[in-house]
Parts: C-alpha cells; structure tokens; sequence
C-alpha cells in the first residue's frame, strides 16, 4: 500500500498541525497531483483534490522480436563449423573482422530463431480453466431460467451450479498462485516483469521538461533532452601524465615481467558458458544465448578478434556504442534528472575484458602488488572481514 499524503490535513490555531487524512492506493502513480486546498465551511480539516488515474491506454505499438528461448541452435553450430575462420579472417583488420563474423552470425540466427509479438495483452482471468469457465456458462444459463421461471426447483438448480462454480474458482486461482510463484524460484527478472504488466501505470518517460522550460513531444526530443542532461553530470578526466621512465620500471624487476596477453580459444569458450542468457544484448544484436548455446563453435572466431584487436591497439566500433536506458528513480516525472541511465554494452566486449581482467591480477598477484591489508577487488577476501 501506498500513502501519498506528506503534509498536514488538520489545522487550527492554539493546536500543533497534525495528518489525520489519508489516501492509500495499491499503486504509486496512480494518484496525481495532491492539492491541498482550503477548508470547507468551519471545518479545520484542509480540502483534498487529486487526480486518480483509473486506466491507461496502451499505445504501444505490435513489434516482433527474435524467441532466442526456442531457437535451432543445433543448426546454428553446424553452420559456424562450416566455415574456415582461419582463412575467413585472415588478412582482415580487427573492425573488417568483426563485422564479417557478426554478419554471418546474425545471417544464421535470423534463419534460425523464431519471432514473437512484444506487446501480448494480459487474459482477464488467466488462472481460469476451461472447465470453469463452463460452469460460469451453465451458472448464467441456470441464473436466466430462475429469472424466468422463478420456482425453488429451478433456483436450488442454480444454487447447487453457482456453488460448485465458486469452488473451482478457488482451486484454480490457488493453483495458479502456486505456479506463479514456483516459475519466480530463483528468477527475480521474470518476477519484476510481471509486476510490472500488472501496473496501471506503466514505468515510461514521461513528457520532460527541456532547458527551455518546454515539454516535450515527441520521443526523438525526449531522448535529445536526457542525453544531455547525462552528459551534463558525466565527469571527463584528464589523460595521466606518466612521468616515470619506461625503461627504469622495466630494470626494476626482470624476475616478472608483465606477459604478453594472448587469449586462446579455451579461455573463449570457457568465459561464454559463464554468460547469463536472460540478460540483454549491445547494440551490436548478438545476443548472450547465441554466445552461450554457440560457445564450441564461436570461441575460436572471436579469439581470433580478441587477439588481433589486442595486437592493434583498437576495438570495434560497435563496441563503442551503448544502449542507454532511462530508469525512473522518484519524484516529478517530468524533470530529467529524475532518471538515472542504465547502459547495455557489447557481450563480447565485455568477455573480451573479463579476460584482460584475470591476466593482469594474476600477474598483479605474483608480483606481490596486494597488500595482506587490502579486501576489496581481491578474489577470496572479504571486505566483512577486514
């Protein structure tokens, strides 16, 4: 429950103001505006006005988008075996590379994953069985026989059909009930999606207020309007200065030297089957149960990129890009900096520096660079314990 009165309803003079009016909903947004207007009469009690949102019209529009729960990823991998990556990518520069593998990727993901609609609509009563919805009918039909001929025989007919009715009712929602929450066992985002079409209000941006005071109003202006105030809070450091001589740090210590960072195919494959298929994919649409489901054929492919993006000094630039987010936090809907961004990054970029991450703090750990003292960002210590 929600209590959206945050200042005092009683008022009077000699007496401390206090709340003695509340207004409960079940949602958060459903109430709007709360004013607090003068007293009525010789009442103490101030005047409550709000608006109450009682349904939302959907204007979402039917998009279709790619089923990666029941794709052929059996044809997908026989479709990467087939290709000689070797002498597909050789020659190529890392963004040559990456574009040919994306490409082929997405040409067999695109043949072998089904579509499905975005925007299905919730049933009515989607805890309810075939079975009692003809016993509603029956009941009804039973209801409009005693309407017409009101003897008790046809009254106890619909009595004894209006009770068992109720009591399938009550088996199907508990049934219901049980495995919504047994599908929720360990997958709190199918958890919070649910609720969420469950709202009356829905978490979309709202119109935003513009540095000019306007509203917005279309999405292209909205989007304009966010992007600026993120970067407007985006800290920009300046480049290190190194002042130390290379080559006197490289005298320092020739017992460790930093390694060459080589990423082979073991390495690939065994950071894809850790990814998390539920999670979203980059800009770039390859998609983290593609990577998992394909991890025995992609590996070698991408260690190739991996390595030649390493040999380079440059990435992608589809692994530049992110998808930005807007997440509504609190407050006026309307104000820009009341959303905070969240960013979606390439999958494969991010394997890509997971490796990076694990050759430099185990070469970090034989050189003796932590200090006994330090818990954070070290694997196997705790931070409680410290």
């Amino acid at each position: 429950m929600f209590q959206h009165i945050t200042e005092d309803t009683r008022i009077r003079e000699g007496t401390t103001a206090s709340v003695l009016n509340y207004v409960f909903t079940d949602e958060d947004r459903i109430v709007q505006e709360l004013n607090y207007e003068t007293p009525i009469s010789k009442i103490d009690h101030v005047c409550l006005t709000w608006n109450c949102i009682v349904n939302v019209e959907d204007t979402s529009t039917e998009r279709h988008t790619l089923n990666y729960w029941n794709g052929n990823f059996a044809q997908i991998n026989r479709d990467m075996i087939a290709i000689d990556w070797d002498a597909k990518l050789a020659g190529m520069t890392t963004e040559d590379a990456w574009s040919t593998f994306r490409q082929l990727v997405k040409n067999s993901v695109l043949e072998n994953v089904p579509t499905r609609k975005t925007n299905k609509k919730l049933k009515k009563s989607p805890w309810m069985t075939r079975s009692t919805r003809r016993k509603l009918q029956k009941r009804d039909k039973a209801w409009k026989k005693y309407r017409t001929v009101p003897v008790s025989a046809n009254y106890q007919e619909y009595k004894r059909l209006r009770n068992e009715a109720n009591k399938q009712i009550k088996q199907d929602q508990a049934s219901y009930r049980k495995r919504i929450l047994k599908s929720f066992k360990g997958k709190p985002k199918r958890f919070c999606g649910y609720m969420q079409k469950l709202k009356t209000v829905k978490d979309k941006v709202a119109r935003l207020t513009t540095v000019n005071g306007k509203l917005t109003e279309t999405d292209e202006e909205a989007a304009h309007t966010l992007g600026s105030c993120f970067s407007s809070v985006f800290v920009h450091e300046a480049p290190i200065q190194m002042d130390t001589n290379v080559s006197d740090v490289q005298e320092q210590d020739t017992d460790c030297p930093c390694p060459e960072i080589i990423v082979d195919e073991e390495k690939v494959r065994s950071k894809l089957l850790a990814l998390k298929e539920d999670k979203a994919q980059g800009p770039d649409d390859i998609h983290p149960a593609v990577l998992k489901n394909c991890a025995d054929t992609v590996a070698k492919p991408l260690s190739i990129i991996f390595n030649k993006s390493l040999q380079e000094g440059t990435v992608p630039q589809d692994w530049k890009l992110v998808t930005v987010c807007p997440i509504f936090k609190k407050g006026d809907r309307s104000d820009p900096g009341n959303y905070r961004p969240v960013s979606l990054t390439s999958v494969p970029c991010k394997v890509l520096e997971s490796v990076i991450r694990d050759e430099l703090s185990s070469y970090l750990e034989k050189k003796g660079f932590y200090n006994n003292c330090q818990h954070g960002f070290v694997k196997g210590r705790s931070t409680v314990q410290h």
